[in-house]
């Protein structure tokens, strides 16, 4: 794990403050007659570490659920100094005010461990993901618990005081609520621990989170030590007490947490770009190269600037971007030879589309002119008929779009859908001139080519089949048809699509799933001849990239 020296001071900054904090509380502690209280002080650079830290938080970790829960302990040990600070500076020992402070700090010392437990079981996860909802009972447990330890002084079922309630600090006792309380509180901890252990088995960076165990490991001696008198070492507790060493776990933990990979961190980008196919550079704001990819083309600086305004072009095949980011710039390069083939190839089907039309424009004439027509006429003016929907949409996508559009792989890519159609339905009714009975294949396979053309629009594609046997070639055109218009329908729109198709015995059954709607359509029909083959069922799944 390599630190930049930015990282290396921040880290010494943040140990020596820490130390000198606790120095201040030791010389309170043990010089007398100071003009100030040097403990108060010594909170002061506590909270300061607590503030500056929720500032590093929400500034480096990339993720929000943990983010908010590492945050939010933060934010609840801030208040465990604060109400220390009252209890010790402002208000007498004999204050009653002192004993309700003395309650309320368990409210952080409850909470803060269930917070990293919850910020623990989101590690890993995407941001789509979410908690089950038997994990928030704990929070009812921890709830439930503050509000006996702040009842206190009604029931006494946390603890009892020797001299009466009013003579509280001169001694206390525990009851049956302050064990459960402590034994919650450990729960959560070594919750949090083994959940940090099994991420990182996964991550395979279980050796690391042993230093976590460590950690906690120290935290129960000094706990121990801390209900045993505290008659040895005093020392230790003139320096830290309980909030001030459960900072340093927080601080130590989360810390540890980031720089081995376990919480995503804006950090450690190097070995990202060492490992990373795609075409990135990361310039500071000099415009020195500071990380780059193997992958990235030779970029000249006043490109890099230009992009900054707006996608510049390096070659015919290779668009350029920038944005800036914190402290520099992000450029990243776009491979466009793949979109230039396939715009290409459409070029190709507009100007085959064009003569088509043309043919099929003057064999209509002809079929117009003469009373009779050959059966080739008639399929031509049947598949013009059929087709022209979809031949005017394409030839309407094609007029309009030029590669420079930022709409340009969206429309291709809708291009395709119409394009597929056409060559499929036109295959099955070609078929269907020489044989009127075709396998269910045919409509199985013209489903999936479908699917995979409809995937290039970012869709996410599922598709199951079943097809045995020969059926009515109309049958399957049929279903093949009824599938288009639902894809056209939606297309627009649509974020996913599920197919299962089934065919065989006496039925033809289309069932689609899109975006939570379902479409169902069955037809009954007779089964010509034996079950030649079975089809194995398909699980077809894609995606692409998002619109």
């Amino acid at each position: 794990m390599k630190l930049n020296r930015n990282t290396k001071i921040m880290l010494a900054s943040v140990v020596i403050l820490y130390l000198l904090s606790g120095i201040a509380n030791l010389l309170d502690s043990r010089v007398g007659d100071l003009p100030v209280r040097l403990c108060a002080i010594s909170y002061l650079g506590h909270l300061t570490l607590c503030t500056l830290y929720v500032i590093y938080t929400r500034r480096n970790i990339t993720q929000p659920d943990v983010k908010y829960y590492i945050t939010s302990s933060v934010v609840y040990l801030y208040g465990w100094l604060i109400i220390a600070l009252m209890e010790e500076v402002i208000f007498p020992v004999e204050h009653p005010g002192n004993r309700v402070l003395w309650y309320m700090q368990y409210i952080p010392m409850l909470m803060i461990p269930n917070l990293l437990f919850m910020a623990s079981l989101y590690l890993n996860k995407h941001e789509s993901q979410r908690m089950h909802n038997a994990w928030w009972l704990t929070f009812v447990v921890t709830f439930l618990i503050i509000i006996g330890v702040m009842t206190n002084d009604i029931h006494g079922l946390a603890f009892v005081f020797v001299d009466g309630i009013n003579s509280f600090y001169q001694g206390h006792g525990f009851r049956i609520l302050y064990y459960i309380a402590m034994t919650w509180m450990f729960t959560m901890f070594f919750g949090c621990a083994i959940s940090l252990w099994q991420k990182a088995r996964v991550r395979k960076r279980a050796s690391y989170i042993w230093i976590v165990f460590i950690a906690l490991g120290i935290g129960i001696l000094y706990f121990a030590w801390w209900m045993g008198g505290r008659s040895k070492f005093t020392w230790i507790k003139d320096m830290y007490n309980i909030p001030q060493v459960l900072e340093a776990f927080i601080l130590f933990t989360t810390e540890i947490c980031m720089r081995f990979g376990l919480i995503g961190a804006n950090s450690n980008y190097r070995e990202f770009f060492e490992a990373s196919q795609l075409s990135v550079s990361l310039v500071d704001a000099e415009g020195g190269v500071r990380y780059q990819t193997a992958g990235q083309i030779p970029i000249e600086r006043d490109d890099m600037m230009r992009s900054l305004l707006g996608d510049v072009y390096i070659d015919e095949d290779h668009r350029l971007h920038g944005q800036s980011v914190s402290g520099g710039y992000v450029f990243w390069v776009n491979d466009l030879s793949s979109i230039n083939k396939v715009a290409k190839e459409l070029r190709q089907v507009q100007t085959e589309l064009e003569e088509d039309n043309n043919l099929i424009a003057a064999e209509n004439d002809m079929i117009a002119r003469r009373a009779k027509a050959d059966e080739q006429n008639k399929l031509y003016t049947m598949l013009a008929q059929q087709m022209q929907p979809q031949l005017d949409r394409i030839g309407d996508i094609v007029q309009h779009i030029q590669p420079s559009d930022a709409d340009f792989e969206e429309k291709l890519a809708l291009a395709s859908v119409y394009k597929v159609y056409i060559k499929r339905a036109c295959n099955l009714m070609l078929l269907r001139q020489n044989d009127s009975i075709l396998h269910g294949f045919e409509l199985e396979n013209s489903i999936r080519e479908s699917l995979e053309y409809i995937q290039l629009n970012g869709i996410e594609c599922k598709y199951t089949s079943s097809v045995s046997g020969n059926f009515d070639a109309d049958d399957l055109l049929r279903t093949y048809n009824y599938f288009q218009e639902i894809v056209e329908a939606n297309i627009e729109n649509m974020k996913s699509i599920s197919v299962n198709l089934s065919v065989g015995a006496d039925r033809i059954n289309l069932r689609m799933d899109i975006d939570g709607r379902v479409y169902d359509k069955e037809i009954i029909v007779p089964v010509h001849g034996e079950q030649k083959m079975l089809a194995p069922q398909i699980n077809f799944v894609g995606g692409g990239a998002g619109k």
